[in-house]
Parts: C-alpha cells; sequence; structure tokens
C-alpha cells in the first residue's frame, strides 16, 4: 500500500509497525538493509510479555548478521531500506512473513548489506497466548516456506534454526516430568545431559532478555524459575506453525497501550 499511495524522494525508507514507538533514534549506519532493534512491553499477558523478554534474549544473535551472507531473519516493525533497493526489489511475493521474505529476495537478487541499529522500537507484546501462539506458528510457518528462496546451507540452516526452537521446551514438557516422578530408564545419560544443557540455555537466555531491558527492568530477573513455562509459551505456535501451517496472514491483535 505504501509504495502504491506514497511518494518517497528520501535516501531510506522506513517502516514502522502501528505500535511501534521509537524510543531511540540518532541516525542511520551506512547500509542498504537497516534493522532497528525491537523491545517488546507488556500489554494483557505477563506470560506473554516474558516470552518475548525470553527472545530477546535469544536474539542477540542479530548481532552477527552482518557478518553472515544472508541474514536469518528480518523483522519489519522497525526497519529502514534504501529507496533504490526497496524499488528493485518489491514487496510483491507470496509469502506469511513479507520482512524476512523481502530482506532475503533483496539479498538474493542484488549486492546489498545489512546492518543493525541501536535505535530501538517499543512495540506490544502479544495481548494473551492465543495471539502469542498464533503470531510464532505465522512467523514458523513463513520462515520454512520462505526458506526455499535461500542457497542451501543457508535452507538448512533456517529449517534446523526453526525445528531447534520447537524442540526446545522439551525439558519442561519431558525430561522435568519424568525427573519428578523417578522415571530415569526413559532415557540415556547423554540425553539428559544434552537436556540439562538446553535447560542451562534456556536459563542464560532469559536472564539475557532481562539484562537487555535495562536497570529498570531487573525485577523481572525473579521469574528465572518460571523460564521452563516461558519456553513452551515461546514455543508452542512453531511447533504448531510446522504441523499445521496458516494459509493466509493473520495480523497480531494490538491493544494500544502506553
Amino acid at each position: 500500500w505504501a509504495r502504491r499511495t506514497l511518494d518517497c524522494q528520501t535516501e531510506f525508507v522506513l517502516y514502522l509497525d502501528e505500535d511501534s514507538v521509537v524510543e531511540s533514534f540518532d541516525g542511520l549506519p551506512d547500509a542498504d538493509i537497516v534493522q532497528l532493534r525491537e523491545k517488546p512491553r507488556r500489554t494483557d499477558s505477563s506470560l506473554s510479555y516474558l516470552a518475548d523478554v525470553y527472545r530477546m534474549g535469544v536474539q542477540l544473535e542479530q548481532r552477527a548478521f552482518a557478518r553472515l551472507s544472508i541474514p536469518l531473519f528480518a523483522w519489519g516493525g522497525g526497519i529502514a531500506v534504501r529507496t533504490e533497493v526497496e524499488e528493485r526489489t518489491t514487496w510483491d511475493r507470496e509469502t506469511l512473513v513479507e520482512d524476512t521474505a523481502f530482506v532475503w529476495a533483496a539479498f538474493r537478487e542484488l549486492d546489498v548489506t545489512f546492518a543493525l541499529s541501536d535505535a530501538v522500537c517499543r512495540n506490544e507484546a502479544p495481548p494473551s497466548l492465543y495471539e502469542i501462539l498464533q503470531q510464532r506458528r505465522r512467523w514458523a510457518a513463513g520462515n520454512v516456506q520462505a526458506s526455499a528462496m535461500l542457497p542451501l546451507r543457508y535452507e538448512l540452516l533456517t529449517r534446523v534454526r526453526n525445528y531447534a526452537w520447537a524442540l526446545s521446551p522439551i525439558v519442561t514438557l519431558l525430561v522435568v516430568p519424568l525427573s519428578l516422578l523417578s522415571v530415569t530408564i526413559a532415557y540415556s545419560g547423554l540425553f539428559f545431559a544434552a537436556s540439562m544443557g538446553l535447560a542451562l540455555c534456556t536459563l542464560g537466555w532469559f536472564l539475557l532478555g532481562v539484562a537487555y531491558y535495562g536497570d529498570d527492568h531487573h525485577h523481572w530477573a525473579l521469574a528465572v524459575p518460571l523460564a521452563p513455562l516461558i519456553t513452551v509459551v515461546h514455543s508452542m505456535g512453531t511447533v504448531a506453525g510446522i504441523l499445521n501451517p496458516p494459509e493466509t496472514f493473520r495480523v497480531t491483535t494490538k491493544v494500544g497501550s502506553d
């Protein structure tokens, strides 16, 4: 709609979601595609919010995207694109993840550069467990479907990343209940060690997310015992997206919180 309706005469086009509030902005780095950082704010569901805090810890990987041949994903709620690149790439493609698919198409078709900005957008965390499930479902299904446009090694990396994301709650759903029931014969020592390693990563990612939010949010570190449950909330939509991908695009409900 924006490309059809608005005439852009500037060097960059900046896209923001309707709930994206730019917290800080000191210009853009010199790159063709610039990803703004996100910092979801709490709405009606504390668990959904904590799942996004956890996601911010995991998304520290974004800092390495500029060194990759192709970024692993993009967030369209705050992204700046050089006007010339947008005009040549366009947004005309069938996809559930228009932001990531656009970036992948630009890297496939053009010689472009990517950078992560210091600018921060305060967007809304999903307001309910149903909304976060549907959001993650669309992300997972869209990424897996769109990965077909990537070179083989990046397609495999994207698929493995999504499948690993879907399997991440295994500690909560399998190992912990079995341990509480004193059932140890169901899994080997290696499996248990791997599961416990994943559990430690889960705790670490959540605490990294809390640290990312800054000093005024450090009290959320008290929720670290809920990390296994938070991982389930974060990942349940991914499982749904892989097993039962949606056929149409669905916008996550916004509540217009302060």
